[in-house]
């Protein structure tokens, strides 16, 4: 395989939509699958937390380590093969950690103020 050649702007915004939007179909495929993989350990140990011993364990390490895996490892094939795809899933999860930023900071505030109400009225004396 060899690096792709943009010849139009259009084929770099096509390759920056597809990471963007590439990122969310594999990562909500991802977590569909894990949820069925859990749910096959669950059932092989019958319910009961630890019963699969070793095995469970070592089912659950890889089950954790292999989307960082998979993230990662395509992200570098993509620098190589394609780096507008690469750009996109780059500017994916930049939103993402905006997004998460920002829903901090309202989360932070909302909490604030109902926790502040009432420290004021009992300090004041009354609202």
């Amino acid at each position: 395989m060899k690096r792709k050649e943009y010849l139009t702007r259009r084929d770099k915004i096509v390759d920056l939509i597809i990471g963007f939007t590439g990122v969310f179909v594999l990562n909500a495929a991802i977590y569909f699958s894990l949820n069925g993989i859990f749910f096959l350990v669950d059932i092989v140990g019958y319910g009961q937390a630890g019963a699969g011993g070793i095995a469970e364990q070592i089912i659950n390490i890889f089950v954790g380590v292999l989307p960082w895996a998979i993230n990662i490892g395509l992200f570098l094939f993509c620098v190589w093969w394609r780096p507008w795809i690469a750009l996109g899933a780059l500017s994916a999860l930049g939103s993402l950690i905006v997004l998460i930023f920002l829903a901090g900071v309202c989360f932070f505030a909302a909490c604030l103020t109902i926790i502040s109400i009432p420290c004021l009225a009992a300090i004041f004396g009354g609202y």
